[in-house]
Formats: structure tokens, sequence, C-alpha cells
């Protein structure tokens, strides 16, 4: 009944994580952004990189979430024993954006109000991470999903928590809006 926090980074958790697994990378905001995603009072057990542990559980502890009931020691070897409860993430090139077909594809932007400044991709709709969990009743989960945030961290973790509610067809933007625009001006 406890959630699976994994803290390893974006690409470590793309390669490869454990069927329902939240992606919440312990360094930049881990503890502001697993207060999206999970509540406090949730049980956790933290995947993350031998040695970073501990500073995974005690980002957690700081905001009040003293759920952690426990570690998995080593990721990789639990996962290659386990590699039935194991899946990839779907992450997207940037510059596929621009050729593809969004017909029937909700394409979320996840950043904030105030980021949408800097300028927004054609089709998407805004849905703040921190709004995401309490609104996934408004979203399809038959129907794919694609994700963008700013740089790519939060769109993991949007994803990840999309999968873990059932949705089937979750994708997300590598390097995030920063990235599409770099391929945007590429082109």
């Amino acid at each position: 009944g406890a959630v699976i926090v994994d803290a390893r980074d974006v690409q470590a958790f793309a390669a490869g994580h454990v069927i329902g697994a939240l992606n919440v990378p312990v360094d930049g905001r881990m503890a502001e952004t697993v207060g999206m995603v999970i509540d406090p009072d949730q049980k956790v057990v933290l995947m993350a990189e031998p040695g970073e542990e501990q500073e995974a559980a005690v980002r957690l502890v700081r905001i009040g979430f003293d759920g952690a009931v426990g570690y998995v020691a080593d990721p990789t070897a639990y996962m290659l024993e386990r590699q039935d409860r194991v899946q990839r993430a779907s992450r997207l090139e940037p510059t596929a954006v621009p050729e593809m077909d969004l017909e029937g594809i909700q394409f979320l932007d996840i950043r904030n109000p105030g980021e949408l400044e800097n300028g927004t991709i054609p089709g998407t709709t805004n849905l703040p991470l921190a709004q995401l969990r309490r609104r996934l009743d408004e979203l399809d989960k038959d129907a794919p999903v694609l994700l963008h945030c700013a740089g790519g961290l939060r769109s993991s973790v949007g994803a990840s928590l999309l999968r873990a509610h059932g949705f089937r067809d979750v994708s997300d933007i590598l390097g995030g809006y920063a990235g599409y625009e770099a391929a945007v001006a590429r082109a």
C-alpha cells in the first residue's frame, strides 16, 4: 500500500522504473515537488541511488512527510530481479513536436501560469503540476497524453503521476519548453 517515490534522476527513471513509481528526483526541489503528487499521510518507499536515500528521506521529513517506511538499497539489482514489474518511460525529442499530428492527443503544459509569459507551444492546455493530481478526472485515461514543463524535470514527475493513475500512453518532451524553443529556432 505504500507509494514508491523514485528519487533517481529523470534519465535513470526513464530507462527503467518500477510500474506505478512516482519520479521525484532528489536534486532540485524534491520536497516541494513531492508535496504536489502525494499526500503527507501516505506511506512511502524510497528508491534512490546508493548513498542518496538518507538525503531523500530528510527532504521529505522537513516538509512533514514522515511516512517513509523504507528504501530500496540497490534499485538496479531490485529491478533486474523483478523485470516483469519494470517499464520504460516515453520521452520525445523536442524536434519531433512541430511535425506531430496532435489530433486526439491531450497536450499539457504543466508549467505555472507565470511561466507562460515566456511563450507556449501551439496546441497545449495549461494544467500546472500542482493541480494535476486533483484534476485527473478532467483527462481521458484512454487517450494519449503528451506533457512538457520548462526544462523536463516536472514533466517526468507529471508523466509518472499519470502512469501511476492508470494512464497508458504518456510521454513527455525532453528539455521541456526550452528544448522545444531551441529546436524551433534551429529549424
